[in-house]
């Protein structure tokens, strides 16, 4: 019945945002039921353009898990890939850290979610559904979709009280596509540049003079006043080269667009891919007093902490110092890391690392590894023994006080062993062989008890690993 009823709630509510293609290659054509006016005059949005406004919002992180589509049979082509899901977390962070938002990779899965409806020409709206039905979503996270292709565009998200969003194959596979960036957008209550461009009653005009009486930049069109008012471009209204409106378009007053390289850059615009790469002050003001608001409630249950950002996605930390780990804590892309030399207390050790609280531990700014937002080498970006996580970010919550001090000098239990005697006195075959259980090989007199000779000494420890260590042992 609960499920149902939060059906019946989000259904009148969530109009179906999408973005497609022309040309899979250069260009977009935008798709959106922009029926509904958007939320432009309300208590939260001050329509401020201040950079210290922005930087003032106190950092907030979101936990977000992606799920790749696949036939009824399991079938799905490699468009799906741990390496595309931390490409994609990536984008997300170097684009949006700036405006104190942050994302943590809570997981994805790339089998469950088996249906031959949604994995072609299918909707967000329809995959959400299924998904609700099958349990295939996260209710502590945005949850992010995968489909080879949609109906309509390259990408879709569910607004007005969702966290729901996709991008079909080739977009989550391309490094330079912004497709991510723009859905979530949509997420956070931010529309096209060109919303209702041709409709009368909520068309905008160009002039940003508040003066003019032809002026409606805050109430109409995508409600933003620092991005201009745009028509739905055509096949050839952009230079791709250049990033510059060639059109020759006009708003519905009949006022020629003005339109420069920052407008057709917009990751909110259309018919520019390879352009998109910013959003204006205004939009990400926008975001944080939706965010701030949450009047649909909706980001409770997938915020998470700041410790968060300092914990691996997958991988352990060793267990004994002399362990070499084929498993090792990895972390998300996306960040400026380094990993400074620390020393945790002699009475409180960090064998395994120190909590997110804990700054009690000494430091050094002597960075054992430095890692940059964009290393695409994944595999590099783990935890070194004998270090400290710093995350290179202006607010003070992060920068410099580095956390989770891993400082492990603890070496794996000795339970047992051998001592080869070698009966001739060089390395060859003849030789005799004593075990030793664990009392034995740890006693502190089992060298000074041996009797002159050259021996070769193996300690078996817990962690499987074999000390071995040869010695002349001479007249006393």
């Amino acid at each position: 019945m609960a499920l149902v009823a939060f059906l019946l709630y989000i259904l009148p509510s969530l109009p179906l945002m999408a973005q497609a293609e022309s040309s899979v290659e250069t260009q977009f054509e935008c798709f959106m039921d922009d029926t509904n006016l958007p939320h432009c005059q309300t208590p939260y949005y001050t329509q401020s353009v201040s950079q210290e406004y922005l930087d003032s919002f106190e950092p907030v992180v979101f936990n977000i898990f992606f799920w790749g589509i696949n036939e009824d049979d399991g079938a799905n082509p490699p468009t799906f890939t741990e390496e595309h899901v931390l490409m994609n977390i990536a984008k997300l962070n170097m684009e949006y850290n700036q405006y104190n938002i942050f994302f943590k990779l809570k997981g994805w899965d790339n089998t469950s979610y088996t249906s031959t409806a949604r994995y072609t020409n299918s909707s967000v709206l329809a995959i959400w559904f299924t998904a609700l039905s099958n349990g295939w979503y996260d209710p502590q996270a945005f949850n992010f979709y995968v489909p080879y292709s949609f109906d309509m565009g390259s990408g879709q998200a569910l607004t007005y009280g969702s966290t729901v969003a996709g991008t079909h194959h080739w977009s989550f596979q391309d490094p330079a596509r912004t497709t991510i960036l723009h859905e979530i957008a949509h997420n956070f209550d931010i529309y096209h540049t060109r919303y209702q461009f041709a409709h009368a009653s909520g068309c905008e005009r160009v002039t940003r003079d508040p003066a003019d009486p032809n002026y409606n930049a805050n109430t109409n069109g995508d409600c933003g006043i620092t991005t201009a008012a745009v028509p739905e471009m055509q096949v050839g209204d952009v230079d791709l080269d250049e990033c510059r409106y060639i059109g020759e378009g006009q708003d519905c007053g009949g006022n020629d667009y003005e339109i420069f390289e920052p407008d057709v850059r917009n990751i909110m615009g259309s018919r520019s891919a390879g352009c998109y790469d910013r959003f204006t002050v205004g939009q990400a003001i926008r975001m944080r007093e939706y965010i701030g608001a949450d009047p649909d409630a909706i980001f409770g249950p997938v915020t998470t902490t700041l410790a968060a950002l300092y914990e691996p996605y997958k991988g352990e930390y060793i267990e004994y110092a002399s362990d070499p780990n084929n498993d090792p804590p990895l972390f998300q892309p996306g960040f400026e890391y380094y990993f400074w030399e620390c020393e945790c207390q002699e009475q409180t050790p960090c064998i395994d690392p120190a909590p997110y609280e804990d700054t009690s531990f000494s430091y050094t700014n002597t960075s054992v590894l430095h890692i940059q937002k964009d290393e695409s080498d994944y595999s590099s970006i783990t935890h070194p023994n004998h270090t400290a996580i710093a995350i290179k970010h202006p607010h003070a919550d992060f920068w410099p006080q580095p956390r989770k001090c891993f400082d492990n000098w603890q070496t794996p239990p000795i339970i047992g062993g051998t001592i080869t005697l070698f009966r001739d006195g060089v390395f060859n075959s003849n030789v005799t062989i004593t075990p030793q259980d664990s009392l034995q090989m740890n006693d502190s007199n089992l060298i000074p008890n041996l009797d002159p000779g050259l021996y070769t000494i193996k300690k078996n420890k817990g962690d499987g690993s074999v000390e071995e260590t040869n010695i002349l042992k001479e007249n006393d």
